[in-house]
């Protein structure tokens, strides 16, 4: 056999192996629209699998939902979680299981969003990620009610963005990186409300 034969028979084998374990499958991007304490916050899902019955569960500090995919096929999922919605200190603290079975995953942040990046054999199973604390939404100061007390850690904050050494992801009410009048429009959307 010439070497260009085993060559070609090995490129094949490659691709075929891939094709099979799901590596040559492009992902799908999935954007959730999380409505927390009057805030709403973008979670996307990049997958190979398909996403469905999303959740968030506040008290549990969770997000959780169904992958689907080919059998015989390794699914992968990279969630960005706004770290005004949910987060894990210290970045080790965050939790991933699937069907109930802890699955390491690859975690990396910046200073508005934390990405988690895992794996797992497909077919239909429940994901869920476990975080270590909760956004307050736009009730900033965590007393039940929107109110001038809010507006007042919004003020202070003003013109803060997620360079500085002081940013809060959690008064970023708009989730763009900065704190200016689109967060404070938001808290003013929302002011006498009880949370």
């Amino acid at each position: 056999m010439s070497k260009k034969s085993l060559l070609v028979i090995l490129l094949f084998a490659f691709l075929l192996a891939g094709f099979v374990q799901g590596a040559s499958a492009s992902p799908n991007v999935f954007e959730f629209q999380v409505v927390y304490k009057g805030v709403t916050y973008p979670v996307e899902v990049s997958s190979n699998s398909t996403i469905t019955d999303f959740d968030f569960n506040a008290t549990t500090m969770e997000l959780s939902f169904n992958v689907t995919g080919g059998d015989r096929t390794v699914g992968f999922s990279n969630v960005s979680i706004p770290k005004g919605l949910l987060w894990a200190e210290p970045i080790e603290a965050w939790k991933v299981y699937v069907n109930e079975s802890e699955v390491p995953p690859v975690v990396t942040q910046n200073a508005t969003h934390t990405m988690i990046y895992f794996t797992y054999d497909q077919s239909t199973q429940r994901a869920r990620i476990v975080g270590t604390d909760v956004g307050t939404g736009v009730d900033i100061t965590g007393d039940g009610s929107v109110n001038i007390f809010d507006g007042v850690e919004l003020a202070m904050a003003f013109g803060r963005g997620s360079s500085d050494p002081d940013w809060d992801p959690k008064l970023d009410l708009h989730i763009d990186g900065i704190i200016d009048i689109f967060d404070i429009i938001v808290w003013a959307e929302n002011f006498g409300s009880k949370i």
